[in-house]
């Protein structure tokens, strides 16, 4: 039967097949044979919908009708076509070069084979020992016929972060969180999808929006649940906020890192990329230059598409091909439709690094003085904002070292005069202040639990920057648990009674507890709520846990926030 895979934390009726060393898999009329390493049973590469090819290129994603046959499942299938990302070649001398490479190796790979065919998923599943039916958890199901083993329940469906412009569902190795989760008797399944990226999956304009092909990346995504971090994370928050919040019972929760309501606007606001595609792919002259888009030879497509800015280049996050509304999927701007309450009534779990904008902010090292910096946010990021506007933005970050970011590090961090401003500004905008309002949106109306991780903070120039939560979250580690748990139980803390619930300590001080030591004793993770603001801090050092009130710079990012609402970036 067809499998009905749900968003982060999912129910699932995949049933595996057991074999003595070929795992394999039963879908409609198919067989898929995976692989094994003895601990993780793996289906790879297999399709989710038909190749958005031809006609279909540019368009909604349509599902493959029924599977018949054999396939083989044991290799990954080619990734998503990735934009080119030219790579930085100036950095601060005081720079930590080998923690700057692993992140940005953590996203991108332009190595992996790529394809248009590319919307496969990965699924990877525990080899568990078979057991009598009585001493099975309710979280399995024993089967005795046709040689069918355990099925897993729980499934983690994981949104690849990388921009919407790079990743794919092989980038992160999801058996470290399948072996994790048997190793604390809570099994599961990870589930992990490519989707179309860039200008293929962020197509801007009026075009766009008039054929009603804004979002396709989101479609994608939304087919691929019904089949079955970052821009990850900003996806399950666009996923949770369409269809009027009513998420049409594809997931039951939402685990989110680094990311969530999105502050650009309108795809015709974005009209200029799309205008400089059609140029650069020459189809201007087109009577119909979408149609002229979608029929040309991939190769002078792609070389289109990698002329276009990447949140890598100069302007930074203000780039071309993002999550925009297009008056269909998301019929208005993330703020406003949380602001409405349309918002999938689900547990979440989202939260931050304290330092995300750090490494965005390495484009930009030429920007030494203030007026530099108002002429850049003015021409790339809010073009459409007075003057005074931008000025008052200023105001609210202003130029002293010690109030940037890397924060509360003091005049540290500073390879230029303007450097930790703009660091401070790009990962309020995009990321610390989106998630303040998202938090505050959801209180009072479904459980949330938020946390900021402040790990490798020690790291120069970039402390806790964008990314490195997933060094933690595939270590495994403490964050691997909690997401686990998450799964299984709709609660970080996992089942009632394993987590110590001591009271917190709200000054950002360590929490007494015992260190978590894994498989050993859990600060109690309090949930979200607009009294009480209760944070939990991922810190390091021998107490690596501690929770604080999520009140640090509220001014500042209640600025922003209500900056962005009236300025939404290009």
């Amino acid at each position: 039967m067809r499998s009905s895979f749900r968003l982060l934390v999912c129910l699932t009726l995949t049933c595996l097949v057991a074999a003595d060393s070929t795992p394999t898999a039963l879908l409609d009329d198919a067989t898929f044979v995976g692989s094994t390493d003895g601990v993780t049973n793996k289906f790879l590469g297999i399709p989710y919908a038909q190749p958005p090819i031809g006609q279909l290129r540019f368009s909604r994603p349509q599902p493959i009708e029924r599977y018949t046959g054999t396939y083989a499942a044991s290799e990954f299938g080619p990734w998503c076509p990735q934009q080119y990302i030219a790579p930085l070649t100036t950095f601060p001398p005081a720079l930590d070069l080998g923690v700057t490479v692993r992140l940005l190796n953590s996203v991108l790979n332009a190595s992996a084979p790529q394809s248009e065919d590319c919307m496969r998923r990965i699924t990877l599943v525990a080899l568990l020992e078979k057991k009598s039916d009585h001493n099975c958890r309710s979280q399995l199901e024993y089967m005795d016929a046709a040689g069918c083993d355990y099925k897993v329940r729980l499934a983690c469906c994981c949104l690849g972060k990388g921009g919407f412009q790079d990743g794919g569902s092989a980038l992160y190795d999801g058996g470290i969180i399948v072996e994790r989760a048997v190793q604390l008797s809570e099994p599961i399944i990870v589930v992990s999808i490519n989707y179309r990226l860039s200008a293929l999956g962020w197509i801007t304009g009026k075009e766009a929006r008039d054929a009603r092909v804004g979002n396709l990346g989101y479609r994608d995504q939304r087919l691929a649940f019904r089949w079955g971090e970052s821009a990850g994370a900003m996806s399950a928050a666009a996923h949770m906020l369409t269809n009027g919040g009513n998420n049409d019972g594809l997931f039951r929760g939402a685990y989110m890192q680094s990311g969530s309501l999105l502050p650009f606007g309108d795809v015709q606001g974005a009209q200029v990329f799309y205008d400089g595609l059609v140029a650069d792919a020459g189809c201007e002259g087109a009577i119909d230059t979408l149609q002229c888009l979608r029929h040309i030879p991939f190769d002078r497509l792609k070389a289109a598409i990698d002329m276009s800015p990447s949140f890598f280049s100069f302007q930074s996050l203000a780039t071309s091909w993002f999550a925009r509304h297009d008056g269909n999927f998301l019929p208005k701007s993330p703020y406003e439709l949380a602001e409405e309450g349309s918002i999938a009534k689900v547990p979440v779990v989202t939260g931050v690094c304290e330092g995300e904008g750090t490494v965005f902010a390495l484009t930009s090292l030429n920007i030494t003085t203030a007026e530099e910096l108002h002429d850049w946010l003015s021409t790339y990021f809010f073009v459409n904002a007075s003057s005074a506007e931008i000025n008052g933005l200023l105001t609210a970050y202003p130029e002293d070292p010690s109030l940037g970011s890397p924060f509360n590090t003091g005049l540290l961090n500073t390879p230029t005069p303007q450097f930790k401003r703009i660091a401070a500004f790009l990962g309020d905008m995009m990321f610390e202040a989106p998630r303040k309002a998202f938090v505050e949106a959801m209180s009072g109306n479904q459980d949330v639990w938020t946390y900021m991780t402040r790990r490798r903070k020690n790291t120069a120039i970039l402390g806790s920057a964008h990314v490195t939560d997933l060094f933690d979250m595939f270590g495994p580690s403490d964050m691997t648990d909690h997401l686990i748990h998450f799964v299984n139980y709709l609660d970080p803390n996992g089942p009632p009674g394993l987590a110590n619930q001591t009271e917190g300590v709200f000054n950002d001080t360590p929490h007494t507890q015992a260190p978590f030591d894994l498989g050993g004793p859990a600060l109690f993770w309090p949930k979200y709520d607009s009294m009480t603001k209760t944070k939990l801090i991922y810190m390091d050092g021998a107490q690596p846990l501690g929770l604080a009130e999520d009140t640090d710079r509220e001014e500042q990012l209640g600025y922003i926030a209500d900056f962005l609402k009236g300025n939404p970036v290009r």
